[in-house]
């Protein structure tokens, strides 16, 4: 095998295949269930919107490919700053069965000075992804964020 074939076989199991659209459907989310299976290897995940999981946990299984993880989003896409919310909208995609969480920080909290929310928030929602064993990542808007020392915190 060459580099650039290992090279490209070794990203290719580091990629999500992402929808995460307004107007997503069971369809679209099996399709990307297809495309997420490849004949030289397939993505590390998908990412999709919670409610798609059962679907998509249902079709990997039926193509023979469950190891592909599933990842969805919270928070999203707004990255507000109320707690609870977050934290519900985390639970959810666990009980949905979601293998990744990427909850969005609240960036607009942070660039108003209030980094502490975002801290606790992350918090919260990493509680309950641990006590599930759900890998939980943070989505850091830093297009929005103004001062690089924002992002830096």
């Amino acid at each position: 095998m060459t580099d650039l074939k290992a090279s490209s076989l070794r990203a290719l199991k580091l990629m999500d295949l992402t929808t995460l659209n307004d107007d997503d459907t069971d369809e679209k989310v099996i399709a990307l269930c297809h495309q997420a299976k490849t004949p030289v290897g397939n993505t590390a995940a998908i990412c999709i919107y919670p409610r798609f999981i059962p679907i998509a946990r249902k079709t990997l299984k039926e193509q023979g490919t469950p190891e592909i993880r599933i990842a969805t989003v919270t928070n999203f896409p707004h990255g507000n700053d109320d707690i609870e919310i977050a934290l519900a909208e985390t639970r959810a995609a666990i009980a949905y069965g979601a293998d990744e969480v990427d909850v969005v920080f609240p960036y607009r909290a942070l660039m108003a000075g209030n980094e502490q929310v975002g801290f606790d928030l992350v918090k919260a929602c990493k509680e309950a992804c641990a006590a599930a064993n759900v890998l939980l990542k943070v989505i850091i808007e830093t297009g929005e964020l103004k001062f690089p020392r924002q992002t830096k915190r």
